[in-house]
Parts: structure tokens; C-alpha cells; sequence
């Protein structure tokens, strides 16, 4: 555009130019007239007219090459201008596109959480239930099983050493099997996280770990609870702190573990971090424990950090909204 207007000056100066020339020739002078003194006629005469057609030929030339260019140049900018319009008509059609495939995915994503928080919440519920189950059912067998056994053992002479014998490794049994039957419960559903909460049961995890594993060393820390979360945020912090354990007790060979539970609101931060022997983040994605800690986060909207070098050890750290 700019070229444009810089033709049509040039233009306008060259017709400017050409009307000072004719100026410059000096008056109008009447050739008719024989009287004026002084004056060659027919000499005159051609020297002027071979002037005005030596500027009018220049002028013409200019113009013809101007107005050749500015032709050009017009047929040149209506291409650019058409390519601009189909580039802008495609990039338009690519644009919407896109959104749609942007607004299809986070369909499906919203979807996929749906179903996994579904999933996950009918995990819980069956466990719920397996485990009330479990502790009504063979709870109540099992104490009347070993009330009787009691009874026998009781009702026998002592001249029956062998069969009183016998029957004590018999209680022990019963006495094991409902120790594994509440071990099995609690971790099926912990009571104390419906009844204390997240806390506490964190607290009662890590005792027990203690006693069972006691060539671990564990540092629990709890900051700024004050008030209890909602079930759901307290469930999956649980299990994916239960989770956690478990992989560092089969895997890890970690002699320390530092647990570290934060409520800042509008986030509880849950890390777990071990001084094992680590692993390959980039070549390990099929882990079960590791997707079931992961599923467990996005079912909650929540987010997941997991750090970890071939002996280095490993920090797991998440982060769930708090309702």
C-alpha cells in the first residue's frame, strides 16, 4: 500500500514537472503575427514544438512504466490478499477443529474420572463390607471357638498332659487366626479412620509397622490439623500412604522413612520418602502399586510427584483439594 501511494506521488510530480517545463518556455507567443521584429518565425517555431514533444515522449515513457508497475503491483497485492483470505478461512476451519478435539478430550477425561472415582468407590464399598464381614462373622465364630476350647482344656485332668498340650497349641492357633482375620480387616477398612480420623489412624499404621518391622526407622509428622477432613480426601490420602509402605517394605530395602502430612488449606500434601535403593521413574510406568497410587490421586483431583534415582532413594508426594 505503501508503494502504491509512493507511484502515484512520482506520477504527480512527473505532471508536475511537465507543466513547469511548458511554463518554462516562456510566454505565449503569437507566430501569426509577421510585424514583431526581430524574430526568425519558422526557427522558433520548431525549436519549441521539438521541445514540448521531446518532454510530452519522456512524460509518456515515464507514465507507461509507472502505470505498468502500479498494474502489477495491484494484480500482485489481489493475490496476497486472496492467498490471506484462504489462509485465514483454513486457519479458522484448523482452529475450530482443534477446540473440538480439545473439548472431546477433556470430555473423555472427565469421563475416565468419573468412572475411575466410581470404580474405586465400589472397591471401597465391597471392602467396607468384606470386612464387617469378616469381623462379625468369624470374629464371633472364632471367640466362641476358643471359649470352647478353653472349656475342654479346663474340664481335663491333669493326668491328660499330652491332650491338654495338644489343645493349647489348638487355642494359640485360634488365637492367630483371629489376629490375621483382624489384620485382614483393618486393612480391608480401618475402623479407627471412620471412628478418629486420618490422623490418628496414621499414628496406629505407623506403631504397628514399628513392632512388626522394627529394623525400619520411621519419622511421622502431622501439621496444621485442626479439623477433619471430608471421608473421600481422608480415604485415598490412607491408602495411598498404606500403599506407599508397602512398596517400600518389598522393594525399597530403605533403612528410614520420613512421613510428612500437611493441611494447608486448599490442599492436604501427603509425603512419603524413603533412602532405598530407588528406581528408574522413566522405565518403570506398568507398577500396580504405583498406577493404584496415581488412579487414587485422579479420582480426587488431585496431583502426584514421584521422584526417584537408582540409589538414591524415592519421594512420593501428593497433593488432594480439600472440600
Amino acid at each position: 500500500i505503501a508503494l502504491i501511494f509512493s507511484i502515484k506521488n512520482i506520477l504527480k510530480a512527473e505532471e508536475k514537472k511537465g507543466e513547469e517545463n511548458l511554463r518554462d518556455t516562456g510566454p505565449e507567443e503569437n507566430f501569426d503575427d509577421p510585424e514583431k521584429p526581430g524574430r526568425n518565425t519558422a526557427l522558433a517555431d520548431d525549436d519549441l514544438t521539438g521541445y514540448e514533444f521531446e518532454d510530452q515522449l519522456e512524460f509518456e515513457q515515464h507514465s507507461e512504466v509507472l502505470e505498468s508497475s502500479y498494474t502489477r503491483m495491484l494484480e500482485a497485492l489481489q493475490k496476497i490478499n486472496e492467498l490471506e483470505k484462504r489462509h485465514t478461512i483454513e486457519l479458522a476451519e484448523a482452529n475450530k477443529k482443534l477446540e473440538t478435539e480439545v473439548i472431546e478430550r477433556e470430555k473423555a477425561e472427565m469421563e475416565i474420572r468419573y468412572l475411575s472415582r466410581k470404580l474405586i468407590s465400589g472397591i471401597e464399598e465391597a471392602q467396607k463390607k468384606l470386612a464387617q464381614d469378616l469381623h462379625d462373622e468369624f470374629g464371633q465364630t472364632l471367640a466362641a471357638l476358643h471359649m470352647g476350647v478353653e472349656t475342654l482344656w479346663n474340664s481335663m485332668p491333669d493326668k491328660l498332659y499330652h491332650q491338654k498340650k495338644n489343645i493349647t497349641h489348638i487355642i494359640n492357633l485360634i488365637e492367630q487366626l483371629g489376629d490375621k482375620i483382624r489384620s485382614i480387616s483393618s486393612d480391608l477398612r480401618p475402623d479407627l479412620l471412620d471412628d478418629l480420623g486420618l490422623v490418628p489412624t496414621l499414628e496406629w499404621h505407623v506403631r504397628e509397622l514399628k513392632e512388626k518391622y522394627d529394623w525400619l526407622n520411621m519419622d511421622f509428622q502431622a501439621v496444621g490439623f485442626k479439623k477433619r477432613l471430608s471421608p473421600e480426601c481422608e480415604l485415598v490420602i490412607y491408602r495411598i500412604f498404606q500403599e506407599s509402605m508397602n512398596n517400600i517394605i518389598k522393594h525399597a530395602n530403605a533403612e528410614n522413612v520420613n512421613i510428612m502430612l500437611t493441611y494447608n488449606y486448599p490442599k492436604a500434601i501427603l509425603m512419603v520418602k524413603d533412602d532405598g535403593v530407588g528406581f528408574n521413574t522413566k522405565a518403570r510406568t506398568n507398577g500396580i502399586g504405583l498406577l493404584g497410587i496415581r488412579e487414587r490421586a485422579i479420582s480426587v483431583d488431585g496431583r502426584i510427584e514421584i521422584r526417584s534415582e537408582k540409589g538414591q532413594g524415592t519421594t512420593i508426594r501428593v497433593e488432594v483439594p480439600v472440600s
